[in-house]
């Protein structure tokens, strides 16, 4: 493992330093990745990347930028699955915290919403394409962050192909999306309707879940990642002056005294930027300090 994968490791077990864990009950959270084309299994650091954007796709409307952030230290869990895919489940609280931080608008709730479709042409119903289009409905809308409930409203969407072209449109006529069909044969098959069917349904969360936006007005910057850093030397006076006078100097870097013990000095640090993680590593060198990668983040001798 390489000394930035192991520190993403220990921001990962780490991650309570942030915020504290919640009990996980939210469904937006957990994200289960298939098996990569390669067949090899991806690293913690890996499945939480690659699933941060997908959970971003459930939480934040249309629009919502949020910016670059170090996936694995919201990391509950990575479980790998029997489908050689791995299971990736964020810590909600972390999360949220993290995004009310960088002022990013999020849903704080799945959007109650059903989604019923028909698909016609022009001699009427064409129960097959709706079947299909029923069939990815589901996935969609799970990674959407749309959850139908009993007493969640209704939206009804009717699909019209016509002469190499299909036209979605919802009853109240507030969203409508037009899509060049150049084989029909397509029509039957569930992955083009979960294509077809999201910038429809996107739009249409938006607009029904706007009172579960949460807006946050703070521009404050929250850390980009939390981990541990123990100097593995006896303690002394002149030790600490030492190490916490380094750790000032480095942008980016906010350092707080987390144990003195006889077997060292541990910091717990907060990194504001990807470059600051970078920046310490050659101040310690520089300093004379040899790195080596521990559980919960670097070790210095």
């Amino acid at each position: 493992m390489s000394l930035r994968g192991a520190v993403w490791l220990g921001a990962w077990l780490f991650g309570a330093a942030c915020a504290a864990a919640a009990p996980q009950q939210d469904p937006r959270f957990t994200i289960e990745l298939p098996p990569q084309a390669q067949g090899e299994p991806r690293t913690p650091a890996q499945a939480a990347q690659e699933a941060l954007p997908l959970l971003w796709r459930r939480l934040l409307p249309q629009g919502a930028q949020p910016p670059q952030a170090m996936a694995l230290g919201f990391v509950a869990r990575v479980v790998p699955l029997e489908n050689q895919g791995v299971r990736v489940v964020f810590r909600k609280q972390a999360v949220l915290a993290w995004l009310r931080a960088h002022a990013v608008p999020f849903f704080a709730q799945p959007v109650p919403l059903g989604v019923r479709v028909r698909v016609l042409d022009a001699f009427g119903p064409r129960p097959d394409w709706e079947e299909a289009a029923r069939t990815a409905i589901p996935l969609l809308t799970r990674e959407l962050g749309i959850a139908e409930a009993d007493e969640a409203p209704v939206a009804r969407l009717t699909a019209y192909v016509r002469r190499g072209e299909l036209v979605l449109a919802t009853d109240k006529q507030e969203e409508e999306q037009r899509i060049p069909v150049p084989q029909e044969a397509r029509l039957s098959d569930p992955a083009f309707w979960h294509e077809a069917l999201a910038p429809v349904l996107m739009s249409l969360r938006d607009r029904m879940g706007a009172s579960l936006l949460v807006a946050a007005a703070s521009s404050s910057q929250g850390p980009w990642a939390c981990m541990r850093l123990r100097f593995a030397r006896a303690w002394t006076n002149a030790l600490w002056a030492q190490t916490s006078q380094l750790l000032a100097a480095v942008p980016g870097v906010q350092a707080s005294l987390a144990r003195i013990g006889s077997e060292g000095i541990t910091y717990r640090l907060q990194l504001a930027e990807p470059d600051a993680l970078a920046r310490l590593q050659r101040a310690l060198r520089d300093a004379g300090w040899a790195l080596s990668e521990v559980p919960l983040g670097l070790e210095a001798r």
